[in-house]
């Protein structure tokens, strides 16, 4: 998936994106031939009674995250076997700050927050860094196309779609979204979906108009082939050109994180009852469960994302803000690099357009090799 925003769920985050798990009662009785009837004053009470012998079907309520952690069942991050891989340094960011992929370029977006100090943007790739006019959007994004864009919402009670060009931001269009928010969910060259409160939002770019408006829980995550969505605990995968329904599986609780490799597999992760992530893979006709995700150390939430695929078939994931790898051979491996890398904690892992491992500690850029 070329588009990864920062968004947090469990994400940016993805978010990015969940429901509550709700405690549901269904109580149900024999019918009789001759159905009691009560007076008013009794009916209270015949409900208290048939609360005691009702056929009782209770879904568990979690708190976010379970306070009693034992019932996870993923292996421990720190329990994990360690795998040498070789880190190297291809070039040093303009800044630091944190980075989005965009096809084969990426942006980086400042972390600097101090009063006074204007917020800085840049768009790397191939080799040059072109920092953007400061200006805070609600989205900043780029299209296959390499043209850079800005969306802002509530600007004078309007949503405003910004383009750079020859050096500074030009107001390209107005937004009619009719929304109390909006966040960029997937960019195609001449189509953007925005997800708003009145669903995912699809905007014609040439024609500066919007095009269809999407079920939210149809069209939770988009890839090149795939548009997939979660409905009543079931995982829908369609062709998001047509829209055919291409698989249903009935599973978990929410949907946290997709990935579509270069064989167009989809890696994708749901959570269960429990808050353990559960990685499965669809091949384009069935799915089948591989494992389920490690446990690391959270406090508010669980951060399951930025995940990609390598070109040897092991899927990398950030689990609990570390990452991890599980292996085509069905291990999961915790990633470590000889010096003088030893120390370097990974904030991203892309694939890039020649599928070769791309990574950032937020200050540097580097490869990784086997």
């Amino acid at each position: 998936m070329y588009l990864d925003p920062f968004s947090k769920i469990g994400g940016e985050m993805q978010g990015l994106i969940g429901e509550s798990d709700k405690s549901t009662i269904l109580c149900t009785t024999r019918k009789s031939k001759h159905p009691m009837k009560f007076p008013p004053a009794l009916s209270f009470i015949f409900i208290l009674l048939c609360s005691t012998s009702c056929l009782f079907d209770i879904e568990p309520s979690y708190d976010y995250p379970p306070n009693d952690r034992s019932v996870l069942q993923g292996p421990r991050l720190g329990t994990l076997p360690e795998q040498l891989f070789t880190l190297q340094q291809t070039a040093t960011l303009p800044f630091q700050g944190g980075l989005t992929q965009f096809g084969n370029r990426y942006l980086l977006e400042g972390y600097q927050t101090t009063p006074g100090i204007p917020f800085r943007q840049a768009v790397i790739g191939r080799g040059q860094a072109t920092e953007l006019p400061s200006r805070r959007f609600t989205s900043t994004f780029l299209d296959p196309q390499g043209n850079v864009w800005g969306l802002s919402i509530r600007e004078n009670a309007m949503d405003t779609l910004y383009q750079f060009r020859n050096g500074s931001w030009e107001r390209y269009s107005l937004l009619t979204l009719e929304r109390y928010y909006a966040y960029l969910r997937d960019i195609r060259n001449e189509q953007f979906a925005f997800d708003t409160n009145e669903g995912v939002v699809l905007w014609n770019v040439p024609q500066k108009a919007r095009k269809a408006v999407l079920s939210k829980q149809k069209a939770r995550f988009f890839t090149n082939t795939y548009q997939i969505g979660y409905e009543d605990r079931t995982v829908l995968i369609q062709n998001r050109t047509t829209q055919q329904v291409l698989h249903r599986l009935p599973t978990g609780y929410d949907m946290w994180e997709v990935f579509e490799d270069t064989q167009q597999r989809l890696w994708f992760v749901v959570r269960d009852k429990n808050w353990d992530g559960l990685l499965y893979q669809y091949d384009g006709k069935s799915s089948r469960l591989l494992t389920t995700l490690p446990v690391g150390s959270f406090d508010s939430g669980r951060n399951i994302w930025h995940s990609s695929v390598d070109k040897n078939g092991n899927f990398w994931i950030s689990v609990d803000d570390y990452y991890s790898v599980y292996m085509a051979s069905g291990k999961w491996v915790k990633p470590i690099f000889s010096t003088p890398y030893d120390k370097v904690r990974l904030t991203r892992v892309f694939i890039d357009d020649q599928q070769k491992l791309v990574a950032t500690d937020s200050k540097s850029l580097f490869t990784i090799t086997p």
